[in-house]
């Protein structure tokens, strides 16, 4: 259910990124993983809450957020 509420774009503010990310690990797969966590902070959350969540740093998530705006053409990089 956390899934779909994510690909809805309608992140319930009251689930933790923890519960939504499940079981999934960063080092077992880190594109995917990224990706959800950027999900997370671009819906309601900070990235200080959500690093705080998951025990992640706030710039290794600022950075994952920067690179994907130069992957997608939004940023110059």
């Amino acid at each position: 259910m956390a899934i779909a509420t994510i690909n809805a774009g309608n992140i319930d503010p009251s689930v933790t990124p923890v519960e939504i990310l499940g079981e999934l690990e960063p080092n077992e797969d880190p594109p995917r993983f990224r990706r959800r966590v950027l999900e997370l902070v671009k819906g309601e959350r900070s990235v200080t809450e959500v690093a705080a969540d998951l025990a992640a740093s706030n710039q290794a998530i600022c950075n994952w957020r920067r690179q994907t705006e130069i992957d997608a053409g939004l940023r110059l990089g």
